[in-house]
Order: structure tokens, then C-alpha cells, then sequence
């Protein structure tokens, strides 16, 4: 039987021009152009052993001497730093500001007092909150992207945070299991939890009981007590919160 030449040259070429195009479409292109990787943040340290063994050396020592004399320096130190969280809500100052060092060394200084006294408790946690909104307030007009506003950040609200909580810890029997902030209205539907109202939209932050979550909260640039976030939905109806 005859065979046309032609068609096999045709099918020839076709087959060449296929392992053409795959040889072609496997070599491997130039680099494409990359951007170089952002400045790595450092993790934050407070450097500060120095001061903390004094504290607990105020504390021993307070314990000891009774709280008559540490009622009074604790009443004094309040007022003053009440005074001070007011007028951070009046004038704003830079992140890096020697008037938030110093109501940073007060806040600590106070907490060895109330740790060691319980009278001041309740006032030390509402003054705890009180700062925080004034740091809060501030901290709009910082540049929150600079390595000073994050650390300003950090040392306030979460340094000021574990003062109060150290101080509670001292005083297991205290009715305070409760850091109240500011009560922002919502037209949302809410539901009461454990004492609180919370409403749909609230974000909930909260630590498992896993390594993992110890891990999630404290590996990072500036360790947390916090691993999972949750977002609050209340059923409209029944009020039911999930």
C-alpha cells in the first residue's frame, strides 16, 4: 500500500515543533525582581531586674513593718497619679516622653504597697484603668508603625496590667476578679456573661490550657497572656451568646 509522503513530513514537523515548544517552555526564567524583606522588629526585653528585686524587697519589707506607714505613702502616691492620668487626658505628649517614664516608675512603685496592704486594692485597679484610657488617648497621635509608640504601648497597658494583677494575686479572698473599662455603647444585641454585657461584634481574647497556647501568647517580639481571639455573636431572639 502507498504512503503519502507528504502527510508524514507534515506529522514530522508538527512532533518537532511540539518537543521544540517543550524544551522552550522548560528552561527556567530569570529571577523575577524582589523586594528586600522589611527591617525584622526586636523582641521587646525590659532589662529592669534591678528595679523588680526592689520591689519585692519593698514588699518584704512592708509586710513586715505593718501597712500604717505604706496606707499612707499609698493614699498619697493614688491622689498624685489620679491627678497625673487627668491631665494626660488634657495635653498630648510624644510616645518617648520623660512624664510617661515617670508615671510608669510611680504606677510600679505603688503596686509592692497595695500587694502588701489591701486597702488601696480596689482604688490601685480603677487608677490601672484610668491610665490606660490616657495612654489610649495619647497614643492617637503617635506614629503606632515606630519601634517607641509600640514599645510606649507595650509597657503601659500590658505592663500596667501585670502590677495589678501581681497585687491581686496577694489577696486571693478580694471580691475584684474584674478589670473594668470604659462601656462603649452599642446598638447591637447583647447578653450579660459572668457580670459583664457584651454584645455582637465584641472581640474576645482568651489562653487554652495546651503548651500551644502558652507558645501562641508568649513567642513573639512582645509576649502576651493571650493565644486565641473570638468574635461575639448574640442571637437577636433568645439572647443566647456564642
Amino acid at each position: 500500500m502507498a504512503v503519502n509522503p507528504p502527510r508524514l513530513k507534515t506529522a514530522g514537523a508538527v512532533a518537532g515543533s511540539l518537543v521544540a515548544l517543550w524544551v522552550l517552555l522548560s528552561l527556567p526564567g530569570a529571577e523575577p525582581p524582589v523586594a528586600p524583606a522589611p527591617a525584622r522588629g526586636h523582641g521587646f526585653a525590659w532589662n529592669q531586674d534591678t528595679r523588680w528585686r526592689s520591689l519585692e524587697t519593698t514588699f518584704v519589707h512592708t509586710r513586715v513593718a505593718g501597712c500604717r506607714t505604706a496606707d499612707r505613702a499609698a493614699a498619697v502616691a493614688l491622689s498624685g497619679l489620679a491627678s497625673t492620668a487627668e491631665q494626660l487626658r488634657r495635653a498630648p505628649v510624644p510616645a518617648g516622653a520623660a512624664a510617661l517614664d515617670s508615671v510608669e516608675r510611680r504606677f510600679f512603685a505603688l503596686a509592692p504597697l497595695v500587694a502588701a496592704c489591701p486597702r488601696h486594692l480596689r482604688d490601685y485597679v480603677r487608677l490601672s484603668g484610668r491610665l490606660r484610657e490616657a495612654i489610649k488617648w495619647q497614643s492617637r497621635r503617635w506614629d503606632v508603625a515606630s519601634e517607641r509608640a509600640r514599645a510606649r504601648l507595650y509597657r503601659s497597658l500590658y505592663g500596667f496590667r501585670g502590677a495589678v494583677e501581681e497585687a491581686m494575686l496577694q489577696h486571693p479572698d478580694s471580691d475584684l476578679s474584674l478589670l473594668e473599662g470604659r462601656d462603649e455603647p452599642s446598638a447591637t444585641p447583647a447578653a450579660n456573661v459572668h457580670g459583664v454585657e457584651i454584645h455582637s461584634g465584641d472581640i474576645l481574647v482568651s489562653r487554652g490550657g495546651y503548651p500551644t497556647s502558652a507558645l501562641i501568647a508568649r513567642g513573639n517580639d512582645y509576649p502576651g497572656n493571650f493565644s486565641h481571639v473570638g468574635l461575639v455573636h448574640v442571637d437577636s431572639v433568645s439572647h443566647a451568646a456564642r
